[in-house]
């Protein structure tokens, strides 16, 4: 639910121009409305109660994921990933901010790939990704030659967003998990403030993102998984 909001948010904001990629064109004007019904793009809708006590108080949902065992819930003014189960039963918090090995200083962003199991925590500050199990066991890190603000993994690596930076680096990136590089693969042409980190959206083996925003272009990597 939280991705299909951010997707509609991403209308007005991201500014990128097209290069080496699929779009498709949209008329926002054909469908203008000021208000957006739940029902125009959701089947259905369901609530599930996260449980609450004194050692799973959650101060600010960020982000959250949802899988067929776990919910992950981001917690950036805590520096946290909660985990519950999928009927909304607290199992762990995963928390390792600091500057020594296996440690974050800065968690941003975050996602959880399901081939592997695994779930991968972007840190800000060491422009780096860290991979953790959901039981909460170090597994590596992997340290960028840019500093993203989001990111989604591609079968050969990561895909990159620095749509909130300045025109001469601003924009998506694919990085290489063999060359350890990262390529930039849409540049940014318009000098319109970004203030926002879901700018990434992954759904069915596809990554999605909004640009630019008078354009009103949605592009698409289908080979990204």
């Amino acid at each position: 639910m939280y991705r299909c909001i951010f997707m509609f948010l991403l209308l007005c904001t991201s500014c990128v121009e097209q290069k080496d990629t699929t779009s498709i064109k949209i008329d926002l004007m054909a469908t203008d409305s000021d208000t957006l019904y739940y029902s125009s793009f959701v089947d259905s809708l369901s609530y599930i109660p996260l449980e609450t006590k004194d050692d799973c108080l959650i101060r600010e949902i960020t982000d959250a994921i949802l899988t067929n065992q776990y919910i992950f819930i981001l917690d950036t003014p805590q520096q946290s990933v909660w985990i519950y189960s999928t009927k909304g039963k607290f199992i762990r918090s995963l928390h390792h901010q600091g500057n020594g090995p296996g440690e974050y200083i800065n968690l941003i962003q975050f996602e959880y790939d399901a081939d592997n199991r695994e779930l991968l925590l972007l840190d800000g500050w060491n422009k780096s990704i860290l991979r953790y199990s959901p039981d909460d066991k170090f597994i590596d890190k992997t340290v960028l030659d840019i500093y993203p603000s989001d990111f989604k993994k591609t079968a050969d690596g990561y895909l990159l967003s620095m749509l909130g930076a300045p025109d001469s680096i601003g924009g998506v990136y694919s990085y290489s998990s063999q060359n350890h590089k990262s390529t930039q693969l849409i540049k940014r042409t318009y000098n319109l403030p970004c203030n926002f980190n879901w700018e990434l959206m992954g759904y069915d083996n596809e990554i999605t993102f909004m640009a630019p925003p008078f354009d009103n272009i949605v592009y698409l990597n289908s080979a990204a998984f």
